[in-house]
């Protein structure tokens, strides 16, 4: 391991090694070095890219391992000072040409100024790690993560699409192949105002996205989050526009969207699956008396299906978590109503998955699911519950309540999760199909 290395405009270009003789750009620096996993490459914070690009850049980093380490840092400074960058440390505007990172990279506080797309090439036994960083795009432009099975974590970056002139569809981040793992925490845009298309697209079935703590509220109403045909895209704690779209398109095979506390204001009961046997909603207006709550809000989920939903292929909704503080015969039940008919024991079922053998760690799964070559028989009838906002005309009624129940000998105190499974196909929203997230122990 050699260096660290120093970029800045200032620098004289000759050795390299300190921040006199910087070279200007790291197109020139990556020609001369072959970056090594570790090494440390400063950038001068006020540094503007001087360079008149001719091709395409890509940048290239180690090729196994650790990655090398870009660092925006107080020009001058000794030792080096951390400081995010105020100007375009790396810049390729002067025609339509991408930045590309191929190998392993982490970088900190830098900013780039790309005239097309910019593109994170790594393999899957290379990384790519981005913190306080920001992606100036061109016009119509997008941000592409690896398509080779690689880590790509981004941490408290900008995207910035001032560069758009005009309403763009182009989708913002996407994959374009095989898919790869995208971790984004604290992920906010400059002037997505153009932006009609989606946020998030993946090309491949294998591809998840997983962001929390980001900042949609400036997208325009009608550039959902999910362009959701494929991949899997899991969103926490997110805030929104006032009006706002989860996901546009149809989702195929694992494809899926679901989304905790996202909203225009915080939203503790907040949930939305999406995938392609059927949709959960949750509601903060339609719950059952006494029922489910989330930091003290109430809340009930809305169930839809679609044609692909069948009971060999059910509709499962998120798990709900609990914990069994005894042990012994124990019964699990789950309260639900629709506004059509009751559902049967093939059309509509509980899962619970218990702690059913002392001192082991795995679990045993037990539902009240038909036997399938039985005869399908009515869930139990619930005849107590009292469900808020079904009571009025136009809202649903709550003409058919059912419990779900599951009974089982626990045998090591512990955590248990359970779901509700529907193998009914094109539910729709206008049958008011709710459940009560709440599972009661007896």
């Amino acid at each position: 391991m050699a260096g660290p290395w120093y970029v800045d405009d200032g620098g004289d270009g000759t050795t390299e090694d300190s921040w006199a003789t910087a070279d200007t750009n790291i197109l020139d620096l990556d020609t001369e070095k072959a970056f090594a996993a570790g090494e440390i490459v400063y950038f001068g914070h006020d540094s503007n890219d001087p360079k008149t690009y001719s091709a395409n850049l890509t940048i290239v980093g180690p090729t196994d391992g650790l990655p090398v380490n870009f660092i925006s840092a107080t020009q001058g400074s000794s030792p080096a000072t951390y400081a995010a960058s105020t100007s375009d440390q790396i810049e390729t505007a002067n025609g339509a040409y991408w930045i590309a990172f191929d190998g392993s990279f982490a970088l900190y506080g830098l900013s780039m100024k790309s005239g097309s797309d910019i593109r994170i090439q790594s393999d899957s036994n290379e990384s790519f790690y981005a913190e306080s960083c920001r992606f100036k795009l061109a016009d119509s432009k997008s941000f592409y993560f690896p398509a080779g099975g690689a880590d790509t974590k981004l941490v408290n970056c900008v995207i910035d699409l001032s560069a758009d002139t005009t309403e763009r569809t182009a989708t913002i981040i996407t994959s374009p192949n095989y898919g790869s793992v995208l971790d984004l925490k604290g992920l906010s845009f400059v002037s997505p105002g153009n932006r009609s298309g989606s946020v998030f697209r993946l090309e491949n079935t294998d591809g998840v996205v997983y962001c929390s703590g980001a900042d949609f509220s400036n997208l325009r109403t009608d550039c959902e989050l999910v362009f959701s045909y494929v991949g899997r895209h899991y969103f926490n704690n997110c805030i929104t526009a006032a009006t706002w779209s989860p996901s546009a398109g149809t989702h195929i095979g694992i494809g899926e969207v679901v989304l905790y506390n996202c909203g225009p204001a915080d939203a503790p009961t907040y949930l939305y699956q999406q995938n392609s046997r059927g949709t959960l909603a949750s509601s903060a207006s339609i719950y059952r008396t006494s029922g489910a709550t989330v930091e003290g809000d109430a809340t009930g989920w809305l169930i839809t299906t679609t044609a692909a939903c069948d009971e060999g292929s059910p509709f499962q909704s998120q798990w709900i978590y609990g914990e069994v503080s005894s042990t012994g015969s124990k019964t699990f039940t789950v309260y639900i109503t629709n506004d059509t008919a009751d559902f049967t024991d093939a059309q509509v079922w509980l899962e619970v998955e218990y702690l059913g053998t002392a001192d082991e760690a795995n679990t045993t799964l037990a539902s009240d699911h038909r036997v399938i070559t039985t005869t399908a028989a009515n869930q139990t009838d619930d005849t107590t519950s009292v469900w808020v906002g079904l009571n009025n005309s136009g809202q649903g009624l709550a003409d058919y309540m059912q419990s779900l129940a599951v009974t089982a000998t626990v045998n090591e105190t512990g955590q248990y999760r359970a779901r509700v499974c529907v193998g009914l196909a094109s539910i729709a929203g206008s049958r008011y199909f709710y459940i009560d997230p709440k599972v009661t122990v007896s």
